[in-house]
């Protein structure tokens, strides 16, 4: 896939039944697209973009136009609105072919060990776009119940959810072995 290819985000309002060009990214995986969602109103479009083939997230105020760069890319928002989660959108595409962001192969990241301390579950303040490592995959290791299953394998970090309450954080991580097999 050519990774400079930019997607246009779109708004429908479905009262007005018109749709409405809002924002271009190049941020996108063929299934998963920008991961572009709501916030609590329809004021505020979250959606990943790219800068310098570096995954990001952005925050758009749908009527003024105004989009604001974080330091790291989001999957899903808190319920306040007050930060976002993510997984590496980088690393997330080894996982599974389609999900994170189409980067050119000289930004290609991966894990080499198995439970990396520098890759997993990533916070990102909206108010001030800090992102934070906020778990790493050294941690998650630490807690696997059947180390034994998963000897000779990497961790990824692939997915992240929050609960409608804001009071959970799901993640999804899945072992990669050294043939290829996850």
């Amino acid at each position: 896939p050519d990774a400079e290819a930019r997607a246009t985000l779109c708004v429908i309002d479905l009262q007005a039944g018109t749709i409405h060009d809002v924002a271009e990214t190049a941020g996108w995986g063929f299934q998963t697209a920008a991961h572009q969602q709501w916030g609590q109103t329809d004021r505020y479009l979250y959606f990943n973009d790219k800068v310098d083939d570096r995954p990001v997230g952005v925050v758009l105020d749908v009527p003024t136009g105004k989009r604001r760069n974080l330091d790291g890319p989001i999957w899903a928002i808190d319920p306040g609105e007050a930060y976002g989660i993510c997984t590496c959108l980088n690393r997330g595409r080894l996982t599974q072919a389609g999900y994170g962001v189409t980067v050119q192969p000289e930004h290609w990241l991966t894990n080499t060990e198995p439970a990396s301390r520098d890759d997993g579950l990533y916070r990102v303040e909206l108010a001030t776009g800090a992102q934070s490592l906020l778990v790493p995959l050294e941690a998650v290791w630490e807690v696997l119940p059947d180390k034994e299953d998963l000897a000779g394998g990497i961790l990824y970090a692939f997915h992240c959810k929050i609960n409608p309450q804001g009071t959970r954080i799901m993640i999804v991580v899945r072992c990669r072995f050294a043939d290829g097999k996850f």
